[in-house]
């Protein structure tokens, strides 16, 4: 056989989007472990200074910092999403 009339070896094709779907995927589980740990560390008692008041202020200040950024992986993760929806389409 000539190289013209070889078969072309068979290749696996990923369908477009699926890195995509997968990382948003990742995303919304990294974002959903932040929202945890913000939340568990937004009513626990952290003991950093002498004052309470100060406590309850740096460990709200952590939850509420933890809180916001599980929240932003998430909008990132629809945004991947999204993009992995309209590679798909035709």
């Amino acid at each position: 056989m000539t190289p013209e009339t070889e078969p072309a070896p068979a290749v696996h094709k990923v369908p477009a989007g699926e890195g995509m779907m997968g990382l948003a995927g990742f995303l919304v589980f990294v974002g959903w472990v932040l929202g945890v740990v913000g939340v568990a560390m937004l009513f626990s008692e952290p003991r950093v200074v002498g004052g309470d008041a100060y406590n309850f202020q740096i460990g709200a200040t952590r939850g509420v910092g933890f809180l916001c950024a599980g929240v932003l992986v998430i909008g990132t993760s629809i945004v991947a999403a999204l993009a992995a929806i309209r590679a798909r389409s035709p």
